[in-house]
Protein backbone atom coordinates (compact mmCIF):
# COMPACT_ATOMS: atom_id res chain seq x y z
CA UNK A 1 0.00 0.00 0.00
CA UNK A 2 2.93 2.56 0.81
CA UNK A 3 4.64 1.77 -2.74
CA UNK A 4 1.50 2.68 -4.17
CA UNK A 5 0.67 5.65 -2.52
CA UNK A 6 4.32 6.54 -2.88
CA UNK A 7 3.75 5.72 -6.87
CA UNK A 8 0.92 7.91 -6.91
CA UNK A 9 2.01 10.92 -5.00
CA UNK A 10 4.84 11.31 -7.83
CA UNK A 11 2.47 11.20 -9.95
CA UNK A 12 1.17 14.09 -9.08
CA UNK A 13 -1.74 12.87 -6.48
CA UNK A 14 -2.29 14.00 -3.27
CA UNK A 15 0.15 12.74 -0.68
CA UNK A 16 -1.20 10.65 2.60
CA UNK A 17 -3.12 12.70 4.81
CA UNK A 18 -3.66 15.47 2.52
CA UNK A 19 -6.82 14.71 1.12
CA UNK A 20 -9.74 14.14 2.46
CA UNK A 21 -11.11 11.80 4.36
CA UNK A 22 -8.42 13.48 6.75
CA UNK A 23 -7.67 11.95 10.07
CA UNK A 24 -5.88 15.05 12.51
CA UNK A 25 -2.72 13.80 13.71
CA UNK A 26 -3.58 13.67 16.96
CA UNK A 27 -5.71 10.38 16.69
CA UNK A 28 -2.79 7.92 15.00
CA UNK A 29 -1.11 5.76 16.92
CA UNK A 30 0.65 2.56 15.92
CA UNK A 31 -1.62 -0.70 16.04
CA UNK A 32 -0.38 -4.45 16.26
CA UNK A 33 -3.08 -7.63 14.94
CA UNK A 34 -4.31 -8.82 12.46
CA UNK A 35 -7.49 -7.80 10.23
CA UNK A 36 -8.94 -8.49 6.87
CA UNK A 37 -7.30 -6.58 4.02
CA UNK A 38 -10.75 -5.12 3.41
CA UNK A 39 -10.91 -3.59 6.46
CA UNK A 40 -10.91 -0.11 6.21
CA UNK A 41 -8.23 1.12 8.94
CA UNK A 42 -10.02 4.70 9.55
CA UNK A 43 -13.17 2.17 11.15
CA UNK A 44 -10.65 0.35 13.74
CA UNK A 45 -11.41 1.56 17.48
CA UNK A 46 -7.85 1.07 18.41
CA UNK A 47 -7.37 2.72 21.89
CA UNK A 48 -10.81 0.08 23.00
CA UNK A 49 -8.96 -2.89 21.36
CA UNK A 50 -5.65 -1.71 23.43
CA UNK A 51 -7.87 -1.49 26.28
CA UNK A 52 -9.08 -4.88 26.09
CA UNK A 53 -6.28 -6.60 25.24
CA UNK A 54 -4.36 -5.21 28.29
CA UNK A 55 -7.35 -6.46 30.50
Amino acid sequence: MMIAAARHFRDGGAAIGTAEPRVPHVELASFEGVVPKSTDWRTLDVQAQQTSAAA
